[in-house]
């Protein structure tokens, strides 16, 4: 296969991003299947993030953004099934590294203004209020160990949940993928008021068609796959109120 060939953005008029094909192909063996030969199509190309040595880090980072949110279908139909899980996993904590960041760069460089300038505000000096800064930006440091340990959980849960309901010809991986790459509606929680729930109900809708897209799955499948973290959390808490008030009746 000719190492000329290109990834087609599908948008008329935008720039071809080259693609290489083989074994540099995200890890994938010279057959178009992923590293491990579980079945990668060589239809599927992947994002334009995991091109970003052609069309530069921000561009494709945008692209890779606007084509997940707003067109899922075609997005999640051409993401590669297994390989370039770093690449998937770096998307996901940029996401919310950004988020993060700028509401930071708000709480700890903005908001303290006022209380440089008055002294104290409430009860609250600025003192205080500059201690409490310094410690939401050493968060920063520790967000990107803490996303990749909620991406694996909840790619975990959702590929439990698949596997418990049949529908998992693809491994782990795949999961983790559509995992990271859905979370780009993220990015709305520096949206004020509502932003942080509609990004939440966003990632939702797109975990579901990354998951129909990508492990085959039915839509009821998906759906409750998607949904099986919340409804293992409501169990455990269930189970905690019942337990205690059924040993009281004794």
């Amino acid at each position: 296969m000719n190492d000329d060939r290109v990834f087609e953005e599908g948008n008329e008029g935008e720039e071809s991003l080259p693609v290489p094909t083989g074994s540099s192909a995200g890890g994938s063996g010279g057959d178009g299947t992923g590293g491990d030969g579980t079945g990668d199509d060589p239809t599927r190309m992947g994002p334009p993030w995991e091109h970003r040595d052609a069309n530069g880090l921000l561009v494709s980072f945008a692209r890779t953004l606007e084509e997940s949110a707003f067109k899922p279908n075609e997005f999640f139909a051409r993401l590669r099934l297994t390989g370039n899980l770093l690449d998937a996993l770096l998307f996901g904590i940029g996401i919310v590294a950004i988020t993060a960041v700028v509401q930071l760069l708000w709480s700890a460089v903005l908001a303290p203004l006022p209380f440089f300038f008055l002294g104290e505000i409430n009860g609250v000096s600025f003192p205080e209020v500059a201690a409490m800064a310094a410690f939401s930006w050493m968060r920063v440091l520790v967000l990107p160990f803490v996303m990749v340990a909620v991406f694996f959980i909840m790619a975990g849960l959702f590929h439990l949940a698949l596997t418990l309901l049949g529908s998992t010809p693809h491994p782990f991986e795949t999961t983790l993928r559509v995992t990271c790459y859905s979370a780009g509606p993220l990015i709305l929680s520096l949206v004020p008021f509502c932003g942080d729930w509609v990004g939440r109900i966003w990632m939702t809708v797109l975990l579901i068609i990354g998951l129909i897209h990508c492990q085959k799955a039915p839509l009821m499948t998906a759906i409750v796959a998607v949904m099986f973290p919340l409804i293992l959390f409501v169990g455990c808490c269930s189970l905690l109120i019942a337990i205690p008030i059924a040993l009281s009746g004794h």
